[in-house]
Formats: structure tokens, sequence, C-alpha cells
């Protein structure tokens, strides 16, 4: 349950039903583009009535960007192409994000381009480091410490209020596995000891099919109360989820955010994250919040990372 965002590494890909999409995370190392085109056919003969394909595969760093930018395979009413990279020094390759949509399913070009503005005019601004003032205290726990029934109530209130759609339903049962599973960071008012602000990230071992192992980590499931908006909660947390991680052997530390809601991005570029690519029509996500208009329940995302330079990776490992 934890791995709400991740989804299942290995395999073959999946029918993920809440979000109309066929769903994969290879583990292959591809060393050209020909095995990824093949590895991408193989999943595309599984596409059943989905509207989205969605699919993530590792290759070689020998492989330049620009071949990859220009990857185009046909899948009868889905043309996948490359939609996001990300360098993983601690292996030599990169994961690639590989994505198409049925036609109505993709934003407009005015959207496209709005969204694409409001991404510019938030990477263009410079940002300090944010803290609390004093009526406010973070808090955190790595997978498996215990949080109360008290964190699960405050959560599915601050869950259920900030989204429309999501791609899970916030039942305290899922919130429990999403406490349980991932590094979770919270900020509570100190006088009425509620949780009014959260943030997680979930971390995946992964182990390649040439042999070598990596740790990933998605920052996710970021939510304020209502009641307390421009704070900058956001950034808080997503600055201490980043010195955590930076702590331990991660060899990626990336989120995927709503590219209509420039505080949620200013967030991850407050952390020290890049954007690295786009996702149209990703998933069921929305809110009453956001900068640029939204048809229909699937959001479109960008993809931020922490520059390889950033990422502190044990070398005893």
């Amino acid at each position: 349950m934890s791995n709400v965002s991740i989804g299942d590494i290995g395999g073959d890909p999946y029918d993920d039903v809440a979000n109309g999409r066929l769903k994969g995370f290879s583990t292959c190392v591809h060393m050209d583009v020909r095995g990824v085109e093949e590895e991408i056919h193989q999943a595309l003969s599984r596409i059943n009535g989905q509207s989205r394909f969605t699919f993530r595969t590792f290759v070689d760093n020998s492989i330049p960007l620009a071949v990859l930018r220009h990857l185009r395979v046909n899948g009868g009413p889905i043309t996948v192409q490359s939609e996001a990279s990300i360098p993983i020094g601690s292996i030599g390759a990169m994961v690639v994000y590989l994505g198409g949509n049925l036609p109505e399913r993709t934003s407009t070009r005015e959207v496209f381009v709005q969204q694409h503005e409001l991404l510019r005019q938030v990477t263009e601004r410079s940002y300090k480091t944010r803290s609390l003032d004093g009526g406010f205290v973070l808090e955190s726990a790595w997978p498996g410490s215990p949080w109360g029934d008290s964190v699960v109530a405050d959560l599915a209130i601050i869950y259920k209020s900030a989204f429309v759609d999501y791609l899970v339903s916030f039942t305290t049962e899922s919130i429990r596995g999403m406490l349980k599973g991932n590094l979770v960071a919270v900020v509570r008012d100190k006088h009425t000891r509620m949780v009014v602000s959260v943030a997680m990230a979930e971390i995946a071992d992964i182990r390649l099919q040439t042999g070598q192992r990596l740790r990933i980590a998605e920052i996710s499931e970021v939510a304020t109360h209502q009641g307390y908006y421009s704070r900058g909660f956001a950034r808080v947390l997503y600055q201490h989820l980043v010195r955590e991680l930076k702590c331990y052997s991660i060899d990626l530390i990336y989120t995927e955010a709503r590219a209509n809601h420039a505080p949620i991005m200013a967030a991850a570029c407050g952390a020290g994250l890049m954007p690295c690519g786009y996702l149209p029509g990703h998933c069921c996500i929305s809110s009453k919040r956001l900068e640029v208009e939204q048809s229909g329940k699937f959001g479109d995302l960008v993809v931020m990372a922490l520059p390889q330079h950033q990422n502190a990776v044990d070398p005893s490992r």
C-alpha cells in the first residue's frame, strides 16, 4: 500500500483501473533505442481500453537525450514518446518516462502553454530556506514508526478537503498504509495539536536486471488544511524531507508536481528540485486551488528531481 505513486516495480504492466491507464516500471537497462522500442511494443500489447499508457524503464547514459526526445512508438490509438528523463549517476543510466494518451485525455494547447509559462515563472524565482513560526512544530518519522489514530483522522480531513479527485481513495486503511510505509513529515498546530500540513516520501529499493541496486524516493501526498493556506508549510516539508533523504543511501530524489498549481511546484523548487519532464493527463488529481483551469479529472504533472551532485550516496553500499 505504501507505494501509491511509484507503483509496482518489475513484472508485467498492469491495469491501473482507478486512473484509466496501463502502468509499468521495468528493471531493464537498455543500451540502445531499439531495445526500448521493443519493450514498449511488448507492453503496449496489453492495452485493453485504457486511455493512457505510462511506463518507466532505464537507459544507458550513452544514449543521447536528443535521440530519446524523438522516440515515437505507435500503439494503435496511442502513440508513445519520451515524456521525462532523470539521470542517476550512481548507476551510469537514466530512468525514462514513456507515455501516451488517447486524444480526448490530453489537455488543449492553450492549457499546455499556460502551464509551461507558470512553470517558467516558478523556476525563475529565488528561494530562501523557510521555517515555521512559533505557533507550529514539525514532526517526522521513518517507515514503520507508529502514528496515532488522531493523525489518521486529521489527514483524512486534510486530504478530502484538499483534493476533488485523487489517484487513490483516502480511507482509514489507505492512510494507515501510507503512514506505515513512507517517510512522513507533518506540521502541527502547537495549541490544538492538530496536524495541519503533510508530505511523504515513498521509498523503493530496485534491483535492476544488470544486478545493480538503487534506492529511489518520490515526495508525494502533499497537502495542507484549508484553514492554514499560504503559510509556506509545503516548502518547509519539502526542504525537511530532502534533508532527511540526503542523509541516507538514496540514489534519486524526485517528485511529480501538479502543473497547474504554482505553490506545489514552488515548494519543490525551494527544496532544490528541478524540472525534468511533463506528464500529460497522468492521473486522477485535481483540487479547487489551481492557477490554470483543468478539464476533467486527469491532471498534468511536472517531473522534478534533485540534481545528481546534490544526492548524498553512501559509498560503502
